[in-house]
């Protein structure tokens, strides 16, 4: 059989395989008539796809060829593998003090580097950049709540956890 045969014969094999995939994944779960229809329909795209593995086992082909024809054969798992999987719970099993250090480390890196008061308006320079109060910082999911000359306070609008970060400037 020529090389061209061979890639055509490979190609009918892989469109049978996922039409197969197709036919089984598109049913509903609620419909049971659909379910008994898809069965047969599943058992004899298993028989065609078994007459083309023996039609194959004549043919010679490249160890590759062979390789991605029998990994395509395999059972698949039942479980859709592209299917959300639960969140860790990471806290479990920690104490409040861990817990805390944990939050603390995945917080990202500000600095509170100025300060400036005009009439009534205050701006806080934090990682380089000028905020007023109210203002969301360019960094993560942080509005600035609160402004002094020696702190922020900063609040997370996704859990509404505040946090306070020092003045680090060096003219206070």
């Amino acid at each position: 059989m020529a090389k061209r045969e061979k890639i055509l014969v490979g190609l009918m094999i892989i469109a049978l395989i996922y039409a197969g995939f197709e036919l089984i994944f598109s049913i509903s779960n609620d419909d049971r008539s659909a379910q008994k229809t898809a069965h047969v329909d599943v058992d004899k795209v298993q028989e065609l796809t078994a007459g083309t593995s023996q039609a194959l086992k004549q043919v010679e082909m490249e160890e590759v060829q062979r390789y991605v024809l029998e990994a395509a054969a395999t059972q698949w798992p039942q479980q859709n593998p592209f299917a959300p999987r639960p969140a860790p719970l990471e806290d479990e099993g920690r104490t409040p003090d861990e817990v805390k250090k944990k939050a603390e480390e995945d917080l990202p890196k500000l600095t509170y580097t100025g300060y400036l008061e005009m009439g009534h308006t205050r701006m806080a320079v934090i990682n380089g950049l000028e905020y007023q109060t109210g203002e969301k910082l360019q960094q993560g999911t942080y509005i600035l709540v609160n402004i002094q000359p020696n702190r922020v306070t900063l609040k997370n609008q996704e859990n509404q956890a505040k946090i306070s970060i020092s003045y680090q400037g060096n003219d206070l």
